[in-house]
């Protein structure tokens, strides 16, 4: 009887000590996190990529869905694949179909689902989502001091916006094509700007006239070597009339604007050896990750659009304030151009305007939160997963 006893108890501690160590040793629950962006923006794309490679140092076994969204995407479809109600969500998003979404899901109000709507400047889009989505992160400079406290929704303010750029990304990328990039500190980086909207919805154009004024300033700096170029999916994107060009940079063409800023290089004495354009084209990896990585890797200037709040930050985050370059031009609306003077102010990068390149504000630059970690410090402190 005794021994029996004995086997018995042994037996139960044996379940017990397998059940404790599986419980120990077995993998945090997933939790799912849905990325939804507009595929021909890429700027707003790298925002989400940003925060949720920032979720991913607090919870390592995240799924991840995404979705990249056109015109032709099924909204309707969409939100009912995210409407399962036993399935704990996170859907980040930005841009037209994001907000959709997160207007239909706000209807349906499914418990389980907590929404995060990303953007650069505050727009009437946002206002409409006050009350419907769990939170709204946009930049300081765009801070709403009259909406604080007026909903449900909880706003996150953010140095600048979240991006998918490190220093390491920038390596392996560079690893891929320092045989095509051989920069060196005498060459240039030129990211040219694009038509850009205003916080009411209106398009301003970066000019032929832009594009010009650029070129010159280019032309007239000393010990130059080559100038790599490099467009966007918004550079040339309207006419002069704010029509928006049909299939441009989807075919062969290069749009007007980029031609005007290689024509003028070439006026002004720059020749034709030392210019290298690298178009942007829809469906094809655009050389703007590239040129950024070897300008990191080999200290190269580089020249940012005022316009591109992304790219900005971007560029930040990995180029030396002396070799970076932010440039006006007229689609740098006034929320651009509050961004443009905090980083200036920060020391962050020099700042050509009017005909000349200032000077730095401050000769120490400021060291700031990063915007990704910054959300994601916000999500994780509600112990949502």
């Amino acid at each position: 009887m005794r021994k029996y006893i004995i086997f018995s108890v042994l037996c139960i501690l044996s379940i017990w000590v397998i059940y404790t160590l599986k419980s120990f040793f077995a993998p945090a629950p997933s939790f799912t996190v849905v990325q939804i962006y507009e595929e021909a923006a890429v700027g707003d794309k790298n925002q989400v990529i940003g925060v949720v490679h920032a979720l991913k140092k607090h919870k390592q076994n995240l799924i991840i869905m995404d979705y990249s969204c056109n015109e032709k995407t099924d909204i309707s479809k969409l939100v009912n694949d995210l409407s399962d109600p036993k399935n704990d969500k996170l859907v980040i998003g930005v841009g037209k179909t994001a907000f959709s979404v997160f207007d239909q899901l706000s209807a349906k109000n499914i418990p389980n689902i907590k929404t995060l709507a990303l953007g650069h400047q505050w727009t009437t889009a946002y206002s409409n989502l006050l009350g419907k989505v769990t939170w709204i992160a946009v930049p300081d400079y765009a801070r709403q001091e009259s909406l604080m406290n007026t909903s449900t929704t909880k706003l996150i303010y953010t140095n600048g916006v979240p991006h998918a750029v490190t220093q390491e990304t920038l390596r392996i990328e560079h690893e891929s094509y320092k045989k095509k990039l051989p920069l060196t500190i005498n060459d240039h980086v030129i990211i040219l700007g694009g038509d850009a909207p205003t916080n009411d919805g209106m398009q301003k154009r970066f000019t032929e006239a832009d594009a010009s004024e650029l070129a010159i300033a280019l032309s007239n700096e000393k010990s130059v070597g080559t100038f790599y170029v490099v467009n966007g999916p918004r550079t040339g994107k309207f006419d002069k009339n704010l029509n928006e060009i049909k299939n441009i940079h989807r075919d062969e063409r290069i749009d007007a604007v980029t031609i005007a800023f290689i024509e003028t290089l070439k006026k002004k004495g720059v020749p034709e050896n030392r210019i290298k354009l690298y178009d942007f084209k829809f469906g094809k990896k655009s050389f703007y990750i590239p040129l950024l990585s070897a300008a990191f890797v080999y200290n190269t200037p580089v020249w940012v659009p005022g316009e591109s709040s992304s790219m900005i930050c971007e560029a930040i985050s990995v180029i030396s304030p002396n070799n970076l370059i932010i440039y006006d031009n007229q689609a740098t609306n006034e929320t651009h151009k509050k961004h443009v003077d905090s980083v200036y102010k920060q020391g962050r990068a020099r700042y050509y305007s009017n005909g000349k390149i200032k000077t730095f504000a401050t000769k120490d630059a400021t060291a700031l939160p990063d915007a990704r970690d910054q959300i994601a410090h916000v999500i994780t402190e509600t112990k949502l997963y």
